[in-house]
């Protein structure tokens, strides 16, 4: 069999070459980033192109900066999605990948061999789902979807598992009541799928709910006398009322009538009455009851008894926990410091990891620093500056998170109550709800390490 093979010679200059930059670089990164860095990162993306392994102090005199300007350009770029480093294990040298963000937006392009540039871009929108959201934004905003956008929609559907057609209805929801920032549409459409929302009639089935429950707090607020809006708290007491103890807005607002008359009708009155009424009937086990009993709820907590302060902690015949004031702090103590302790883990695996997370680190110590330092020093320009610096760090730091597959709060500290953050007592100076249980905790905690 005689075989031809063609090929066609090929120039060995690369500067009689072209090399192609996306669109979607120059819209979105080229028009704000530093101009060394956009230099920078064209000259890396022409040698990628062609195979060339750069020394960095020959392009660092090329460029007339500094090789640690160059790594500062590269930390940028990966700092924002665009690029990643590949590290060698025995030097600090490093390869720098070059990621497409068309790819990163619209899914891979399609691969035909037919050497036509302009139809493997028409054909790389493979990805129908996201196509699909952007051009539910685009209708619903009346203006074409920025990439730095498409980008956060496309994230968030990888990233947090948002089946599309939850945050489909997201958008058109949020337009709706007046929002069309993407980061407010990303909040409700996480927020829906962490309440298990798949479909569009699972979101609407959560919203009819809520608006029933709405319904129930206003009768109950209205009941009591109270002209502000319930808080998160509120809401999650009254909830328990309904979920927990089964209660229908008859029987809450028979509970709500024996407050009539007192000078400061409160939730957590009712609250009481209501979970004694349960308890009578053998509902609940383990009670907490060492909350400060100067006043009528304390009184009547768990059918009216008092409570008992033992030493350690102790379980009474009907089921029910005393724990003393003094290992309920220590638990919670023990749990702010155990919530502290891995944050810290997390940071350091990931800085180990992605080395681009000790800068992120150190500069965010640097601005602290100089906040703190300068606290009365610097003038209010400096600090706005300093300030303005920091949050844009943090935003940085979350897109870079999410990037390479983290949720954007994953260093952030991550407390067992976010609503006391492991104190028991809330902002407003209030026992949290998060008490009771708590109790039952360092009860078995405290007997356990009495044990060991």
């Amino acid at each position: 069999m005689n075989n031809t093979e063609f090929v066609t010679e090929q120039n060995k200059d690369v500067y009689l070459f072209s090399t192609e930059v996306e669109n979607l670089m120059i819209n979105e990164f080229f028009t704000s980033a530093n101009g060394d860095y956009v230099k920078v990162y064209l000259l890396g993306l022409m040698s990628a192109r062609h195979g060339i392994v750069e020394d960095r102090n020959k392009t660092a005199n090329v460029l007339g900066i500094t090789p640690d300007e160059i790594d500062a350009a590269w930390d940028y770029w990966e700092s924002v999605g665009v690029i990643r480093r590949d590290y060698m294990p025995d030097d600090d040298s490093y390869r720098v990948v070059f990621l497409s963000q068309i790819s990163r937006f619209y899914g891979n392009k399609k691969s035909r061999g037919s050497g036509n540039e302009s139809e493997e871009q028409d054909s790389r929108l493979v990805n129908l789902d996201l196509k699909h959201l952007y051009d539910t934004y685009e209708s619903v905003s009346g203006r074409s979807i920025p990439s730095s956008d498409a980008r956060k929609i496309a994230d968030t559907i990888g990233t947090f598992g948002v089946s599309p057609e939850v945050y489909a209805y997201a958008i058109k929801y949020s337009s709706d009541n007046g929002h069309s920032d993407i980061r407010y549409i990303n909040k409700v459409a996480i927020n829906w799928h962490k309440e298990g929302c798949n479909t569009e009639a699972d979101v609407k089935a959560l919203l009819d709910k809520d608006a029933k429950r709405r319904y129930l707090y206003g009768r109950i607020f209205k009941e009591i006398g109270f002209n502000r809006q319930w808080t998160s708290g509120d809401c999650e007491m009254m909830d328990r009322w309904f979920d927990n103890f089964g209660y229908n807005i008859e029987e809450v607002l028979e509970a709500v009538k024996l407050t009539a008359g007192k000078r400061e009708p409160s939730l957590r009155y009712v609250d009481a009455v209501l979970e004694n009424k349960y308890r009578k009937v053998g509902g609940i086990e383990p009670n907490y009851q060492t909350h400060n009993q100067n006043n009528d709820q304390g009184a009547r907590y768990a059918g009216g008894k008092t409570m008992k302060t033992e030493k350690s902690g102790n379980a009474n015949s009907d089921g029910s926990v005393n724990v003393s004031k003094r290992v309920l702090e220590e638990y919670y103590k023990y749990l702010r410091e155990k919530a502290i302790h891995d944050q810290k883990e997390k940071q350091q695996k990931l800085e180990t990891e992605m080395p681009i997370m000790q800068k992120f680190a150190s500069i965010e110590a640097d601005i602290k620093e100089k906040l703190l330092t300068g606290l009365g020093s610097i003038g209010k320009e400096k600090r706005t500056e300093l300030l303005q610096r920091q949050r844009e760090l943090i935003e940085q730091k979350k897109e870079f998170l999410a990037v390479n597959g983290y949720p954007e709060d994953y260093l952030e500290v991550k407390y067992k109550c976010p609503i006391c953050k492991d104190h028991g007592i809330t902002d407003d100076g209030m026992r949290c709800s998060c008490v009771k249980e708590r109790a039952d905790e360092a009860y078995r905690w405290n007997k356990d390490r009495q044990i060991k």
